[in-house]
């Protein structure tokens, strides 16, 4: 694999990691899709002659989390964005939360705050997994 690419790969999955070890940071996720989003730039091979956006249209369509990624790092008004908001766990889910996520959800009927990718139609994806997805898919391009 070539250096930048390695580079590329290697900075977003930190950035994924650093996200997942502090789920409310906004600013984090926010970096990691940019970071996701530098790396999917990364693997296009500009001497093969393909066109960058049709390559990128193609990883958009590979992957469903990944093409979210990408929508999202586009910022368009209107287009995915990150927001703030409450998430029901259930209680099989206690044993993984920290203390303070624990207490939240307790007092809270269950719901915690976590980053959350927010749709134009309302609907809402935890931003977690989905970064681990794209990254996955990206890490699966390479292989």
């Amino acid at each position: 694999m070539p250096e930048g690419r390695a580079r590329a790969l290697d900075s977003a999955g930190r950035a994924v990691a650093e996200f997942a070890a502090t789920p409310l940071a906004r600013k984090q996720a926010m970096l990691a899709v940019l970071l996701i989003d530098r790396a999917a730039d990364a693997l296009f091979d500009r001497k093969s002659g393909d066109d960058p956006l049709r390559f990128r249209e193609a990883l958009r369509r590979a992957d469903a989390d990944l093409g979210l990624v990408l929508d999202l790092a586009e910022m368009r008004v209107g287009g995915p964005a990150l927001v703030l908001g409450p998430r029901r766990v259930g209680p099989e889910a206690y044993v993984g939360l920290t203390e303070p996520d624990y207490m939240v959800g307790l007092y809270n009927g269950g719901r915690i705050e976590r980053v959350l990718i927010s749709l134009a139609d309302g609907s809402v994806h935890d931003a977690l997994p989905v970064l681990t997805g794209a990254l996955s898919a990206l890490q699966h391009q390479l292989a």
